[in-house]
């Protein structure tokens, strides 16, 4: 398998002992990442329907972690979960298209951007209680961002790349529903630094 892209998956783990969700990230250096683009038709209207596939090698570097199926994971205590890590369905990360040159130096350095927006599929209903649910598990991951950038925390680059910060750009927001799921994302923009 030909492997071009590094990765990082975030899992949605509830911690025990804090009695709250966070995100986990793994770095996972070495998949397969396909994308294409396309448009689909229908009700008189024209859709984006890109589709991205990403390959893991069983052999890929996880940074030590193993991998483990969403049930085991979620089962796991506070104490065992850092070794592991899963797939679980409905977290989405999508390309936004904008600019990438920020800033371009008389050298051919650049300062560049990547926007995408993070989203997931939850249950959705016309109880106002599991929607304010939704919604606040976005504000705490945009708090989650800040804190991150603010502490300098900041996503792994290849060689003569570095990143400079990651930005919320919109706070979470429904995006479509269903009779029993909706889809909430969140934007975000990821600001680095690029030798030429």
């Amino acid at each position: 398998m030909t492997t071009n892209a590094d990765i990082t998956i975030f899992n949605k783990r509830y911690i025990q002992e804090e009695r709250t969700e966070k995100f986990v990230s793994t770095r996972i250096y070495g998949v397969s990442l396909y994308s294409k683009k396309g448009t689909s038709s229908g009700d008189n209207e024209l859709k984006k329907s890109d589709t991205h596939t990403i390959r893991i090698p069983a052999d890929a570097d996880t940074e030590g972690k193993e991998y483990t199926d969403q049930l085991s994971y979620k089962a796991m205590d506070d104490a065992t979960y850092p070794g592991y890590w899963t797939l679980q369905p409905g977290a989405i990360i999508e390309v936004l298209p904008c600019d990438p040159v920020i800033k371009r130096y008389i050298n051919g350095d650049t300062v560049r951007q990547y926007l995408f927006a993070f989203g997931s599929r939850e249950h959705y209903s016309q109880e106002r209680l599991q929607n304010i649910q939704n919604s606040a598990f976005y504000e705490r991951f945009s708090d989650w961002v800040e804190n991150q950038n603010k502490s300098g925390n900041l996503p792994e680059l290849p060689d003569g790349m570095e990143a400079q910060g990651i930005y919320v750009v919109s706070s979470g927001y429904l995006f479509g529903e269903s009779k029993t799921s909706a889809r909430y994302q969140i934007q975000l923009r990821l600001e680095y630094f690029k030798e030429a």
